[in-house]
């Protein structure tokens, strides 16, 4: 799960996908530091690291099944320096007899 350093990239984690178009999607749909942000499904974290990098938010969690991707998106928050920011949590949110709240 874990994506190499693309070289050039100004982004201080590893991910996949598009972290522009994650950035553009933050700004887009508006930064407050009240915010409540769940990153669901989180993959490598992108969505959640590009919101954070955006300002600051009173909750940021991300939660994905996957455990590479629960390791991933920690890792990611940590070099983005949001490890103590944000939490992580490995959970089914689509599971009816799952236990996972925001």
């Amino acid at each position: 799960m874990r994506a190499p350093r693309r070289r050039g990239c100004p982004r201080p984690y590893h991910h996949h996908g598009h972290p522009t178009i994650a950035a553009a999607i933050a700004r887009l749909a508006g930064v407050r530091p009240e915010d409540r942000v769940v990153n669901l499904m989180s993959g490598s974290g992108t969505l959640l690291v590009e919101r954070l990098l955006a300002g600051p938010a009173a909750v940021a969690v991300a939660v994905d099944n996957a455990p590479e991707a629960v390791a991933a998106t920690t890792d990611n928050l940590a070099a983005a320096g949001f490890g103590r920011t944000a939490r992580v949590d490995h959970a089914d949110v689509l599971s009816p007899k799952g236990s996972w709240r925001a």
